[in-house]
């Protein structure tokens, strides 16, 4: 798996598919001191937003229990928790345009207008 926007690479690693490595897509630098994303579970999907400034992108992931995952693509000072967005999802596709995320969830189509709400209030994305 493997996401570009202006700024960052985000490269699936394929010995451990548990790990995502992030790249300055202008210098090709390793970001986050070359330490790489890890996660819990083998990663079946990575996408990066589209808009925005460097230091606000972020990295969507499908894990092989089909979770969504969304988190900080750099590191600011502390660890990078990864926020569990939705269950059950079979495709992901950030907008070219603006940071809305759409998905097929359990064969549903849904739409985060504003997927970043889980990093200020969890109450507020399920309304």
């Amino acid at each position: 798996a493997i996401s570009l926007s202006s700024d960052c690479l985000a490269i699936r690693d394929q010995t451990d598919e548990r790990t995502v490595h992030l790249f300055d897509s202008n210098t090709g630098k390793p970001l986050n001191d070359g330490k790489p994303f890890t996660h819990k579970q083998e990663i079946v999907e990575v996408a990066l937003d589209q808009t925005g400034l460097p230091n606000e992108r972020k990295l969507a992931i499908v894990d092989k229990n089909r979770d969504l995952y969304l988190t900080n693509v750099r590191k600011f000072g502390k660890s990078n928790i990864p926020a569990k967005l939705g269950a059950m999802v079979q495709s992901l596709c950030w907008s070219q345009d603006c940071n809305m995320l759409v998905a097929m969830q359990d064969s549903k189509v849904t739409v985060w207008f504003y997927p970043n709400i889980i990093f200020v209030d969890r109450n507020l994305l399920t309304r």
